[in-house]
């Protein structure tokens, strides 16, 4: 598993993909695990958006980044395409992967054509390109005020100034372990 096949909220539970399997899981902050959704034909990256409302899953042998909202026990709903990425042949693949959002509310996606910018209502504003040859597998903010956009490009990291920053962060803290262990003991 890659760091953008899973997110973390702020209520400590775990999404994350199963691509082979076609399904989204949730592990609650008690450990236990299910099926949150199925039926994506590859999910891959999973992201919380930055008011922590919605759930985004983008299925890279398309255009689509699939967005649910995510209700009070953690489960999913009103899930289907919504932000539709720039394919750059035919095939519509986009080889989406990780993402991540701004404190506006734009998503930034991992691709093969560079990372897509979409705006609230699941348009692609602007294609920033990618480094190298074979696109970008991930993308996030850091710095003190997550004012620098990173991507990796295959095992190389890029970083490049932006305007817009990054989301705040989950600020609740998470015991990995305490999760870890209560999934080893189910």
């Amino acid at each position: 598993m890659q760091t953008h096949h899973l997110t973390i909220t702020s209520h400590n539970e775990i999404y994350f993909s199963e691509a082979p399997a076609h399904k989204v899981w949730m592990s609650d902050a008690a450990g236990h695990k299910r099926v949150v959704y199925e039926g994506i034909n590859w999910p891959r990256g999973v992201r919380v958006s930055a008011d922590r409302s919605l759930l985004v899953v983008d299925d890279p042998p398309t255009s689509w980044v699939w967005a649910f909202q995510i209700q009070v026990d953690g489960s999913l709903i009103n899930g289907r395409p919504f932000y539709r990425l720039e394919a750059s042949d035919e095939s519509s693949a986009t080889d989406a992967g990780g993402m991540v959002f701004d404190s506006e509310g734009f998503l930034y996606v991992a691709t093969k054509q560079g990372v897509q910018v979409c705006d609230q209502r699941g348009r692609v504003t602007a294609i920033i390109d990618a480094p190298g040859s074979d696109g970008v597998s991930n993308v996030f903010f850091g710095g003190p005020v997550l004012q620098w956009l990173y991507v990796t490009d295959w095992g190389k990291i890029y970083r490049r100034p932006v305007k817009r920053r990054g989301a705040a962060p989950i600020t609740v803290p998470i015991d990995i372990r305490q999760n870890a262990l209560n999934n080893r003991n189910r």
